[in-house]
């Protein structure tokens, strides 16, 4: 197939999911963009902006690599999700709560939060950082530096005190 034939497939299959939507919720739902500009391990995303209308994203390699699955289980997935926004009537949501799980039912699809599919994107090890208690050495993720960098303060469960980054380790890493 080619990449056109595949984006077709994944509108029909949106098209398809959106009619029984209707069907079964017994009311219309605008029809969303769908857009094939996912990479790495993530299949399909639904966003909603906060200006603007929603939108699909989908990722190419992998609808190429588990074409019949992604058709059913990604697209009803990521379909649910604007059907749920909508019945919902607000943004504050559960992505994966009740009422999205009552969707997928409605689709007869099982609610599943994440795939299966084999993924060739092979992910960056995670480089941690040392911060110390009074207790213990911690391992900090950049994220966690970055947060203590702009004045979060995290404290140890068992002794209390603040974690503080570990100047003395031979791990301490600058950045």
């Amino acid at each position: 197939m080619t990449d056109s034939e595949y984006r077709r497939s994944a509108a029909q299959a949106a098209e398809h999911y959106f009619a029984l939507a209707e069907q079964r919720f017994g009311r219309s739902f605008v029809r969303v963009a769908v857009f094939f500009d996912l990479k790495g391990r993530t299949a399909g995303q639904a966003w909603f902006p906060a200006q603007g209308e929603p939108f699909i994203r989908l990722n190419m390699e992998l609808l190429r690599a588990n074409h019949e699955d992604f058709l059913v289980r990604t697209i009803g997935h990521e379909v649910a999700h604007v059907v749920d926004r909508v019945i919902a009537g607000r943004a504050r949501i559960r992505p994966h709560g009740a009422s999205w799980r009552a969707v997928m039912a409605a689709f007869g699809l099982p609610a599943t939060r994440c795939h299966q599919y084999q993924t060739t994107a092979a992910r960056k090890p995670s480089q941690t950082f040392p911060f110390r208690c009074g207790c213990r050495t911690w391992q900090f993720t950049i994220v966690r530096k970055r947060r203590v960098a702009r004045g979060v303060v995290y404290s140890c469960p068992k002794c209390q005190t603040a974690l503080v980054p570990d100047t003395s380790s031979p791990e301490h890493k600058a950045g």
